[in-house]
């Protein structure tokens, strides 16, 4: 997925170098027929329409990817390209900490249930990033990125307390305390809880968007059968 994200930051990076070319040759034309009478060259026509040609195949590309109804609008613009890859990188750095917390565990109770109902939150919330198809982040999802969300503060404390400061060790215990209860936060304090190793097949959200979308696709088939057959 890093290779995927890698890739079409790079392709916005080259469309973006390529309409700042394709600006400055039009600035010299309509320079020149203002000055001279000069007719542009027909090659910055078939410039322009490569460029618009690119901009389509990119748009395609993207959503294929992140199913973001934004890139349905009629007029697609490069800023349109680049505002969807930013929300579906935001989205997947969302995604990536949720899919930390099924891997937390009890040292002496596979089911110990203060750490079952973090579980069903972050699993909420990986459901509703999943679905999202447009539009920005609500703010308890922004927070899992500035890591400002009790969910962060649980993996901080369980992966990393020795390297954090009093003041900081605090705040995480306040705030874990405040959004799970006092039960939890103490588990954690008294060093309780630990990380299992990630599963080396462990999705990512595009892999979970891909999934979403066949299922879709698959239930849609299912019905037209259905309706088929009925008729």
């Amino acid at each position: 997925m890093a290779n995927a994200m890698d890739h079409l930051e790079q392709q916005l990076a080259n469309l973006s170098q390529r309409g700042t070319d394709l600006g400055e040759e039009m600035r010299q034309a309509a320079s020149q027929l203002q000055s001279a009478g000069e007719i542009p060259k027909l090659s910055l026509v078939e410039n322009m329409r490569s460029y618009r040609d690119l901009i389509e195949e990119l748009r395609s590309q993207l959503f294929d990817e992140f199913q973001d109804e934004d890139l349905q609008s009629e007029e697609c613009t490069l800023d349109l390209l680049r505002s969807s890859y930013e929300k579906f990188s935001v989205r997947s750095q969302a995604f990536d900490v949720l899919k930390s917390i099924p891997l937390l565990r009890h040292r002496d109770d596979a089911d110990y249930i203060p750490l079952q109902e973090c579980k069903t939150v972050a699993t909420i919330m990986q459901e509703n990033i999943e679905k999202r198809t447009g539009g920005d982040l609500p703010a308890d999802l922004q927070s899992l990125i500035t890591g400002t969300h009790p969910l962060c503060a649980l993996l901080e404390l369980v992966k990393a307390a020795d390297d954090l400061d009093d003041e900081t060790w605090s705040l995480h215990n306040e705030t874990l305390t405040t959004a799970f209860g006092r039960q939890l936060a103490t588990a954690v304090a008294r060093g309780k809880l630990e990380l299992s190793e990630p599963d080396e097949t462990t999705e990512t959200l595009a892999d979970a968007v891909t999934d979403r979308k066949k299922n879709k696709l698959n239930t849609e088939e299912k019905d037209k059968h259905s309706s088929q057959v009925e008729a």
